[in-house]
């Protein structure tokens, strides 16, 4: 099973997996770290790497946007963990779909995250219109 490490700016990382649990049960080995007010990327790394060092296999990091310290901070880890992939951009059907697919290998895992974030952002007002439209005949 592939370990779930999610990281953001403040409480965004702790909110969003709770908010998965909530859905869809406690996880085994997926953690939330976060770069708070007055911290630096030193303390952001130290936080991780505990986390990196504690699991044992790969891991997915999901990290909140791309360039932001979160992620900046996940790729310098690359470097030194190779069995670490990092998605940017992660919303709940993202996590959700990792959370579902654990048994999945890590490469895949991170094809299919990337998968369902891009599915998962659309303008569902415009998508009710056509239904609407469609449905008039």
């Amino acid at each position: 099973m592939v370990n779930v490490l999610v990281v953001s700016h403040g409480s965004f990382a702790k909110a969003l997996l709770k908010t998965a649990e909530m859905i869809i049960g406690k996880q085994a080995n997926a953690i939330s770290v976060s770069i708070n007010t007055g911290e630096g990327l030193d303390e952001l790394r130290d936080k991780m790497n505990t986390v990196l060092k504690r699991f044992k296999g790969e891991v997915l990091i999901l990290s909140d946007m791309c360039g932001g310290s979160p992620s900046l901070v996940s790729l310098s880890l690359v470097k030194e963990y190779n069995n670490v992939e990092v998605i940017v951009g992660v919303n709940l059907p993202v996590l959700l779909e990792v959370m579902l697919n654990r048994d999945k290998s890590l490469k895949e895992l991170a094809k299919l995250a990337v998968k369902r974030g891009l599915e998962s952002i659309g303008n569902i007002t415009q998508k009710m219109n056509t239904l609407k439209k469609c449905s008039s005949f």
